[in-house]
């Protein structure tokens, strides 16, 4: 009951899952019970007594985040969007699905920039030792200032799958990849 405080002692006991999931089953053996209820407001002993605790929980299903799937969910969601969120199965899809794929494209792109980071920075490092110069680093830093600003853009512009920011994430790598290779043409 609701609005009454109630110590409840006991020996030893058991907590049980219900009939139903959103129940727990108290069985307590050796208890001292004070008061027993609203209408008998006087302390009881008894050698067992069993409490059901109704959780009043509705039940739940949880859905995991883009960042916790796997490379696998992620491509497997993103051709049937509708099995990664069950209730956009009659809705359109476009953006749930845009939102998957550039989670997966910014995976990819984080793996191959420190490549393009390697293809850029050897020859500026070069260049910059060869002339004591720190312009390198400024350009570097511009570089991956760039890069991250790029992500941070694309994952806001997921709601707008028509400006493709799935693709949007790839320019600061193939930037990257072209100066670099540029540079390293020039040096050698």
């Amino acid at each position: 009951t609701r609005g009454i405080n109630r110590e409840i002692r006991a020996k030893t006991g058991t907590v049980a899952p219900g009939t139903n999931r959103n129940e727990i089953v108290l069985s307590l053996r050796d208890v001292y019970i004070d008061p027993v209820s609203d209408d008998r407001p006087w302390a009881a002993e008894a050698s067992e007594y069993t409490m059901r605790i109704s959780c009043g929980a509705k039940e739940k299903t949880y859905h995991r985040k883009e960042d916790d799937l796997s490379w696998g969910e992620l491509v497997r969601y993103i051709r049937n969007v509708a099995e990664f969120n069950p209730l956009l199965a009659n809705r359109d899809v476009s953006v749930p699905r845009m939102i998957l794929a550039v989670e997966l494209n910014k995976r990819l792109v984080l793996a191959l920039s420190c490549i393009g980071f390697v293809l850029i920075g050897s020859p500026l490092g070069i260049k910059a030792h060869r002339k004591e110069s720190s312009i390198g680093v400024a350009i570097s830093i511009f570089l991956l200032f760039n890069f991250f600003l790029f992500i941070i853009i694309a994952e806001s512009l997921t709601k707008h799958p028509s400006l493709r920011p799935d693709l949007m994430i790839w320019m600061p790598v193939l930037l990257s990849f072209g100066l670099g290779i540029r540079f390293l043409r020039r040096m050698g």
